[in-house]
């Protein structure tokens, strides 16, 4: 499927799967509560219409990650789901792949110990089976960036029209695009740093954090669908708690004015946050994150849209925590 072409219009039940990462026995248990039973080698809705919709990051992290994709590619080829690339697999895409310089070839991703922390466990756990990894780094390469479905819009991390018109202009994911697209400043870097990695905003200088792999961070994430109004610099991160009181400053009328903000009456689905909660909840009446760090001792979550106009927390189904 190319960017430009990742818009269905098709009327019809679907569930909004949150991030996996390699949690393969965490899908099956929450594809069995949404009543998907595997037949002719994919899992399938008994309900006519029933689709699931995976938001992306199936790889790194966790104990299966071969499964785990195996699950996902078998539905989306037997016609069960439809998937976008998270920024894991787009990294893994990167990763892999080479440019030609004037020292000679390099990655795109550059092999550093922090991106190969990340990527480690999806690398030792096809250690035996190259192919197979080549294999499904090709079909990433087919995942949309964004899909608009059944009424519904779907990206990993942030809706932001200006930078899906900009991957629309190319169509596929070459290896011309994915170059283009880890040069800083230039249009298709600035589309898939939003699009994958969701909308961030620098810190006052001195001012920093540890991410979830304990890394220190002089920019935080925020709920870019917010519109942007005056506030501190603690208050905007996203999720709530990320910065420390240390962070109680003014955010400046330049820092605010890159908060796109949602206007839009169609609900649309997200991945990527890492939330904590006993218990999903949507951020919005169309805006709904459905990752819940299933990685870090949390739950896999769908959201079954059923056409609703606007969102509501008894349509979700996750599963234990832990794990």
């Amino acid at each position: 499927m190319s960017f430009a072409s990742s818009r269905i219009f098709i009327p019809m039940v679907l569930d909004v799967i949150g991030d996996i990462h390699g949690h393969a026995q965490h899908l099956v248990d929450l594809l069995r509560l949404l009543g998907y039973e595997k037949r002719n080698g994919a899992y399938r809705s008994a309900e006519t219409g029933r689709h699931a919709v995976f938001v992306g990051d199936f790889i790194d992290r966790g104990p299966d990650i071969p499964g785990t994709l195996e699950i996902v590619r078998r539905m989306v080829d037997a016609g069960a789901a439809t998937a976008v690339i998270g920024n894991h697999e787009y990294n893994a895409l990167c990763f892999h792949t080479r440019r030609e310089t004037a020292n000679g070839p390099r990655w795109l991703r550059t092999r550093s110990d922090t991106h190969l922390y990340q990527h480690l466990d999806t690398l030792f756990q096809f250690r035996n089976d190259r192919a197979s990894l080549r294999e499904y780094l090709r079909w990433f390469r087919t995942l949309p960036l964004f899909l608009e479905i059944g009424g519904v819009r779907v990206v990993h991390a942030a809706w932001d029209e200006d930078a899906i018109r900009i991957v629309s202009r190319d169509g596929t994911m070459t290896d011309e695009f994915l170059e283009r697209s880890v040069t800083p400043g230039s249009d298709e870097f600035r589309a898939v740093e939003t699009l994958l990695k969701g909308v961030e905003v620098h810190l006052p200088e001195g001012v920093t954090f540890l991410d979830k792999d304990g890394h220190s961070r002089s920019a935080t994430r925020v709920a870019w669908w917010q519109p942007p109004m005056p506030t501190t610099y603690r208050e905007l991160a996203f999720p709530p708690g990320t910065v420390a009181s240390s962070a109680d400053i003014p955010v400046p009328n330049s820092a605010l004015a890159r908060i796109p903000g949602y206007a839009g009456e169609v609900p649309v689905f997200l991945g990527h946050y890492w939330l904590h909660a006993e218990r999903p909840s949507v951020q919005s009446r169309v805006v709904c994150i459905t990752d819940y760090s299933v990685a870090a001792g949390g739950f896999l979550a769908a959201y079954t849209w059923r056409g609703e106009s606007r969102l509501t927390d008894s349509h979700w189904t996750w599963t234990p925590s832990g794990g």
